[in-house]
């Protein structure tokens, strides 16, 4: 068998060729696009009997607002001292601005002096987005908030030097770097 079909590929490989251009061809066209068959969300592969989906789906269901997305803002001085008593009052009430500028997606935001680093030289803002980290919806908002020109908050030096938005293919986070305003 393996010699007839040794002497039919050498004997004419031109037909050979082309049948495997056709096959390329029509494997392409007829394979569905790859983002019709992956999924960020690595709790959909899950049964529904493991306790963590199930804890998942209380959770969405119970406490909508709370469960999603996190992303973090780091906010430090752009002269690198630590945080002085105004910055961090400018600082929680750019958290609050942040909260109720009308940002689709965002739920909330949180800081407190209890966010501040030890050194005291910078400060996290905790912003509470609506989904889950790899949707469209939660990419879009993340845009929408850097796109706010985020920055420096009103009337003080400190300045929000980076954004940490969990990557959706893993549970670790990334530094996305900003330019801040001067």
């Amino acid at each position: 068998m393996f010699a007839s079909l040794a002497r039919m590929v050498t004997g004419h490989p031109w037909r050979v060729i082309a049948l495997w251009v056709v096959a390329s061809v029509a494997i392409v066209v007829f394979s569905p696009s790859i983002g019709s068959v992956t999924n960020a969300n690595s709790a959909s592969f899950l049964p529904t009997h493991y306790q963590s989906v199930q804890a998942q789906a209380a959770l969405a269901k119970d406490f909508p607002k709370q469960s999603g997305n996190t992303d973090l803002l780091v906010v430090q001085r752009a002269d690198g001292a630590p945080l002085t008593a105004a910055d961090q009052q400018e600082v929680t009430k750019f958290a609050t601005d942040l909260s109720h500028a009308g940002i689709k997606g965002v739920t909330g935001t949180l800081t407190s002096s209890a966010l501040l680093s030890p050194n005291g030289k910078a400060q996290l803002v905790n912003v509470t987005l609506q989904g889950q980290p790899g949707e469209v919806a939660v990419n879009n908002t993340v845009k929408a908030i850097r796109a706010l020109g985020v920055g420096t908050p009103a009337r003080t030096s400190a300045r929000v030097v980076s954004i940490l938005s969990p990557q959706s293919s893993s549970t670790s986070a990334r530094l996305t770097h900003i330019t801040p305003h001067a």
